[in-house]
């Protein structure tokens, strides 16, 4: 038996969906999306497994310094709502800012309640502006693995919000192993 056994070794690879508020195609010539949510609704529901049998982490990367402002779907006061994906600590989904640009996120009516709402475990938040949102920024909720990283939240118009005690700019509720480092308030 003078052959020797080859395994193939599958390595962890990570897709980028790309945003972009001018649109256009990706160097693959896939479209940019345009509008937050629809850029978070683009990742696949299951990060954990693949059909080729990848295991994929996915980036969502914004590659301007523009507002995002988006008109949330009806019956949601949330601009950027994370839930019901599939994930594990290897395997995370990451929104992130190219480096050198700062997107803002920033609420189109008064009634936005939340800037990002993460209902999901290994989300990684990095690098925007949120800005004059009416309650809170980030709202974490019944997650574990979450990082919100190198943000910075402002608001204009501190009276007329109810971004104080009884809500805040980041919010946790039951959150476990959650990583917060380098956000400006």
């Amino acid at each position: 038996h003078g052959g020797t056994d080859t395994q193939t070794v599958l390595r962890d690879v990570a897709e980028t969906v790309f945003v972009a508020a001018t649109g256009g195609t990706d160097h693959s010539g896939d479209a940019i999306e345009t509008v937050l949510q629809y850029a978070i609704d683009a990742v696949p529901a299951s990060m954990t497994t693949h059909a080729s049998g990848l295991k994929h982490s996915w980036i969502v990367e914004f590659q301007d310094d523009s507002t995002y402002s988006d008109t949330p779907p009806a019956q949601t006061t949330v601009l950027g709502f994370i839930e019901s994906k599939q994930t594990d600590a290897e395997h995370r989904l990451t929104l992130r800012a190219q480096a050198g640009r700062h997107p803002v996120i920033a609420a189109p009516i008064l009634d936005i309640q939340s800037g990002i709402t993460i209902r999901n475990d290994y989300v990684t938040i990095q690098g925007f502006d949120i800005v004059d949102i009416n309650n809170t920024a980030l709202s974490v909720a019944y997650s574990t693995g979450t990082n919100i990283i190198g943000n910075r939240i402002l608001v204009s118009d501190i009276a007329n919000t109810q971004f104080n005690m009884e809500y805040g700019a980041i919010v946790l509720t039951s959150a476990t192993d959650t990583l917060i480092a380098n956000n400006i308030v």
